[in-house]
Order: structure tokens, then C-alpha cells, then sequence
């Protein structure tokens, strides 16, 4: 009864999103604002600004917090190793239909005996 009443309810699943300051010295990578950018974007990433101070660039983003997992491994082959970043919750967003559709793919409803 409990798992018709959650199927008929159509329930969503919620993620959390985290803002995301990332640092990296100036002359570590002459394209690294161009990297950095894309590769959130490429995680459902949104950037909210960049810029830069006393050598080094910034960038201001907000994403899913389940697409930063390994993060650091991916900003230290854009920024040879000095990049450095920052995250703290935001908010909730629905997961996109289509990792919804994942997810529930790999939930099997099991029979009672």
C-alpha cells in the first residue's frame, strides 16, 4: 500500500546545489577561466561571474553537488595542480527528468512472498 501511495503521489527527486568559488593563480594556465567555465557547464553548472584580483582569476558558479564529486582531480589538471575551490550549500532544485528516469530505472519494486 505504501509504495502505490508514493507511485501515485508522482514524487520528485531533490538534489542539493552547493555554490562553488573556484582560485587559480593567474599564470597557471592562460585558458584556465575558459576551462574552468566549460567544464562546470558540462556538469549542469551555471557560472555566475568571473574576474580576477592580485594574480589570480576567479570564478563564481553554482552546481549540482553530485557532479563535483572528484572535483579536485579535474581543476588540478586545468590549472597544473594551484587551482583551488570552495563550496557551500545554496539550495534544493529537482533532479532533470532524465536522471529521474535513470534513477527510477534502477528501482525495482520487490513482491511480497
Amino acid at each position: 500500500a505504501t509504495i502505490a501511495a508514493v507511485q501515485a503521489a508522482k514524487p520528485i527527486v531533490m538534489e542539493p546545489i552547493v555554490n562553488v568559488q573556484i582560485t587559480a593563480p593567474e599564470g597557471a594556465n592562460t585558458h584556465a577561466i575558459g576551462d574552468i567555465t566549460g567544464d562546470l557547464s558540462s556538469r549542469r553548472g551555471q557560472v555566475m561571474g568571473t574576474g580576477n584580483s592580485a594574480h589570480a582569476v576567479t570564478v563564481q558558479a553554482q552546481a549540482p553537488l553530485s557532479e563535483l564529486a572528484n572535483y579536485q582531480s579535474r581543476l588540478n589538471a586545468m590549472t597544473a595542480g594551484q587551482g583551488r575551490y570552495a563550496l557551500a550549500l545554496s539550495h534544493y532544485d529537482p533532479v532533470p527528468p532524465t536522471v529521474q528516469t535513470q534513477l527510477m530505472s534502477q528501482f525495482k519494486v520487490k513482491d511480497e512472498d
